[in-house]
């Protein structure tokens, strides 16, 4: 994998990036859960790969993207890097160190980037 420099930052990124917005569903009831164990899978084939770099947004999946990224990386998650996009901008950068099991930082965070 090739990575880069993000900006200023100091942060090495992978080349390629993991974008969330459309994680693996099913249907249950007449409604729309992520599949974790799929994610899981996806995610940590990724990052086996070289991928350290995760795009979501609170609004994919149902608002569930962020939560099952969270999932997805708790046993890696202090060597990647998440961008998150709010009202389909790119705003702020979040490491995630410090994260609990199934939450991405909202603030308060190693390092914040506008």
């Amino acid at each position: 994998m090739n990575y880069r420099k993000f900006g200023n930052t100091g942060e090495k990124i992978s080349a390629l990036g993991f974008g969330c917005m459309r994680f693996p569903e099913y249907e249950k009831d007449g409604q729309k859960f992520v599949d974790q164990d799929k994610v899981d899978e996806m995610i940590a084939y990724a990052y086996e790969n070289g991928v350290n770099y995760f795009d979501t947004a609170p609004f994919y999946c149902n608002s569930n993207s962020e939560a099952a990224l969270g999932h997805a990386v708790k046993n890696f998650r202090d060597k990647i890097t998440k961008i998150r996009q709010a009202n389909c901008l790119p705003q702020i950068v979040f490491s995630l160190r410090g994260a609990g099991p199934d939450r991405l930082p909202a603030s308060g965070s190693r390092r914040s980037y506008t």
